[in-house]
């Protein structure tokens, strides 16, 4: 066989060309065959439908699509964009930016597919009867429900305010630390103190260390307290001031027992009088003034001689440094009339006198 003669026979071998690709096909352009209706233009939805093949699989926003060719409907589309927002779920607190602020309420964004609504009246209200709340502001805000009717996200500032000042609280209580607070209301038994939004309970004998008589005149004062009880299921808050004096207390009568001394002229106030005496507040530590060393002369009650709160200069005269007793003496600051008295009232004198009490013995001049 010839050469010419293999020729033919090695163009039949050669494999006949395919047809091109449907996805080639899609982009060609229309063929004389078809033309255009005359007076109008060319479609862009060729141009548009190769821009979005060629484009990355991730598109403009991040979202996972299907990969290639294959097809996604709404649902899955949607369902891409769901697992590209933020993973909250209702009862949670989370973190929002205000971005709108209308006569009803607070719109916020939690970087949910929805905005936030927050109640106006939760923000209260300025002096001036603005809303405390400006666009901007970020906070921290409980999500009450995903969508409500009108497909807003339902958000509370007050609930999630409520749950850290209830973690600050814990956290204290359990760490025995101090807490603020400011009493309020007089309630029975005490008084009714709020910190921040949440309400607790300071009982009367917590108050001070010595009773409290007049439990107004702590009214609208800010206090500091321990909490000495918290029942997390019920949100009973139990707290004392007490406490927290008696330590400053104890430091202070350390401090005191150190450079106290005996014959020292020390000052100090009356915080209670008793039958037998006074008891004053030296700074830290109470000394007792008994009623015989109030004054050179007799003394029916102690009340004759101080009253509680008074300011008072008295003369240490005796110092348990073990048990913390301290005796106190006022007479001794002055002079003692007896000394010198066989020089006043020399024997055989006559002098005159008043008569103070009458006995079956005698009388007393």
């Amino acid at each position: 066989m010839t050469e010419e003669t293999k020729q033919p026979t090695e163009a039949t071998e050669q494999p006949t060309e395919t047809p091109e690709s449907p996805e080639q096909e899609t982009v060609e352009e229309p063929t004389e065959a078809a033309p255009e209706p005359e007076g109008e233009q060319p479609s862009e939805e060729v141009g548009s439908r190769v821009e979005i093949e060629d484009a990355p699989s991730a598109g403009v926003n991040a979202i996972d699509l299907p990969d290639g060719d294959e097809e996604f409907s709404d649902a899955m589309l949607e369902q891409a964009y769901d697992a590209s927002l933020a993973n909250i779920q209702e009862g949670e607190v989370v973190r929002g930016t205000v971005l709108a602020i209308t006569d009803e309420g607070v719109l916020v964004d939690i970087g949910y597919k929805s905005e936030g609504f927050i109640e106006l009246a939760e923000f209260g209200r300025d002096e001036e009867g603005k809303p405390r709340v400006h666009v901007g502001d970020e906070m921290d805000v409980y999500l009450v429900r995903l969508e409500d009717q009108d497909g807003l996200v339902v958000l509370s500032k007050e609930i999630a305010d409520q749950r850290r000042i209830w973690e600050d609280i814990a956290d204290a209580y359990e760490n025995g630390l101090p807490v603020k607070g400011q009493a309020t209301r007089r309630i029975k038994g005490g008084l009714r103190v709020e910190i921040g939004t949440m309400y607790a309970f300071l009982p009367a004998s917590q108050i001070d260390i010595r009773p409290v008589q007049d439990l107004d005149a702590f009214l609208n004062r800010d206090l500091e307290m321990r909490v000495i009880k918290l029942n997390r299921r019920r949100r009973n808050i139990v707290l004392s001031r007490r406490v927290l004096l008696e330590e400053q207390r104890e430091s202070m009568r350390d401090d005191l027992l150190k450079t106290l001394e005996v014959g020292q002229t020390r000052k100090g106030v009356v915080k209670n009088i008793t039958q037998f005496g006074a008891f004053i507040d030296l700074g830290g530590l109470d000394g007792l003034l008994h009623k015989t060393d109030m004054s050179w002369g007799r003394v029916g009650h102690p009340s004759e001689v101080v009253e509680r709160d008074q300011d008072i200069e008295v003369m240490v005269l005796n110092i348990n440094k073990e048990t913390g007793k301290v005796s106190l003496g006022l007479k001794q600051l002055t002079r003692d009339p007896w000394e010198g008295i066989g020089d006043r009232y020399p024997v055989t004198n006559d002098v005159k006198g008043r008569v103070v009490n009458i006995v079956e013995y005698g009388a007393f001049i």
